[in-house]
């Protein structure tokens, strides 16, 4: 749960821990600042981005080893306004896409692993049951949209 307290900015009561079922390992990810800027995310963290004053594109790894996670945290709740776009590093794709994904759902948390068989990052979880990303495009998913398209 995230919380805005009086004056002091953000409070992220979720745990800073994933162990799933698809980790060969148990890792930790690590909350980075707030990022209000574009960045370039390492593997094992978890981006929280403000897109509060304007969208911003976090570029995933670009040498990532099988197994890799990096999550991204709508802290502002803004992504609907100023989606944030997720844009695969180096050789890499997205769920088997070298395109962009832009997402505009509010309050979003996403997660990402990193499969070396087939140098693709792939989405954890997509919200909603009827959600399947494919080739850079989310479809609606219970009333919530994910677009993915390549930025110039």
């Amino acid at each position: 749960m995230l919380f805005r307290s009086a004056g002091t900015g953000y409070v992220d009561l979720r745990p800073s821990l994933y162990i799933g079922s698809l980790n060969t390992y148990p890792r930790t990810l690590r909350n980075t600042s707030i990022k209000e800027d574009s960045y370039i995310a390492k593997s094992w963290e978890r981006v929280i981005a403000d897109t509060s004053n304007g969208s911003l594109i976090v570029s995933l790894p670009s040498d990532p080893y099988d197994s890799d996670r990096v999550a991204i945290v709508d802290i502002s709740g803004t992504f609907d306004r100023f989606p944030i776009v997720i844009r695969p590093g180096g050789d890499t794709k997205i769920n088997g896409s070298v395109d962009d994904w832009i997402v505009n759902i509010r309050d979003a948390h996403l997660e990402l692993f990193y499969h070396d068989a087939t140098s693709e990052w792939k989405f954890e979880e997509t919200p909603g049951g009827d959600c399947n990303p494919v080739l850079g495009t989310f479809l609606s998913c219970g009333g919530k949209e994910f677009i993915g398209t390549r930025l110039p």
